[in-house]
């Protein structure tokens, strides 16, 4: 065995003697002292014939590498090491909400085609052929007159006026001023062309293509209280069934009484009333009787 020299023996007796009272303190060590025993561990750490009982003694816990005091599992390390969401972002999330309500708002659900309305237009395209004179849209042609952007309706002040005019043709009235003022004059039937009358339609489909012209063609204002009680009649009784008969000479009788003397060659503005007293003229003008 390495012998261990005799004045590294003196400091753990001198602590023991502190421990028992009978020193008043530990011998003191010189720098030379402490040259010599670091030489001396080196030497016994280095030397391969040194056993290893003496390696450890020569080796003390200052010697090794500092170690870290807890040791982080892999999935924290991985946490720790993973990129983090900015802090601007924060504050977009503030603005998620507003972007949502704003969205939402844009979210309208398409327009359903009204069967009225969808009727009304292929009476006019198809079995009515008033597309074929007047234009698909009734931006008139060579031989129709303009019917779009409010020129039927300035012709025709009231619906019934404009019944009598299509359910009886321009031939009735041929050479004759008809409708309101334009400028200082008036139309003059068959002018533009011979308009048959209205033979092939039944009464309901005649109110419905006149109802086409003015409402969608011309764009009258249909907001009035009166207007909203004809469309929800016309609408009844076009679900019901009515109104299928074919326009006749007494149909026709009944729109002239109703019609303007001063619209209408031959109409009588007379009205018809029923036995309860309500008006007879079609139109959404029967408030105003």
């Amino acid at each position: 065995m390495t012998e261990i020299q005799e004045h590294l023996l003196k400091r753990p007796r001198a602590a023991g003697s502190k421990s028992d009272g009978s020193s008043s303190g530990a011998p003191e060590i010189s720098s030379g002292d402490i040259t010599k025993l670091a030489e001396q561990r080196t030497g016994i750490a280095d030397d391969p014939g040194t056993p290893a009982l003496s390696k450890a003694i020569a080796v003390t816990p200052h010697d090794l590498p500092p170690q870290s005091e807890t040791r982080e599992a892999p999935f924290i390390l991985a946490a720790q090491a993973r990129k983090k969401m900015p802090m601007w972002a924060m504050f977009l999330l503030g603005f998620v909400p507003l972007w949502a309500v704003s969205f939402g708002g844009t979210m309208q659900l398409p327009d359903v085609e009204d069967a009225l309305f969808a009727e009304a237009a292929e009476i006019y395209s198809g079995s009515g052929g008033c597309a074929g004179c007047h234009g698909a849209g009734g931006a008139g042609t060579t031989v129709g007159y303009q019917l779009s952007d409010g020129s039927v309706v300035a012709t025709f002040p009231n619906l019934v006026d404009q019944m009598v005019h299509v359910s009886r043709g321009s031939d009735a009235i041929k050479g004759q001023a008809y409708g309101a003022l334009w400028g200082d004059a008036r139309r003059v039937a068959g002018t533009r062309g011979q308009m048959p009358a209205a033979s092939t339609l039944t009464q309901i489909e005649l109110e419905l293509v006149v109802f086409h012209e003015r409402v969608v063609l011309s764009g009258e204002d249909v907001s009035s209280d009166e207007w909203s009680e004809y469309i929800a009649d016309l609408r009844a009784r076009v679900e019901a069934g009515e109104g299928q008969s074919p326009i006749s000479e007494e149909f026709v009788e009944l729109l002239l009484a109703c019609a303007d003397p001063e619209i209408t060659p031959e109409a009588t503005g007379e009205g018809v009333i029923n036995s309860e007293g309500e008006s007879l003229c079609p139109g959404p003008h029967l408030a105003e009787e």
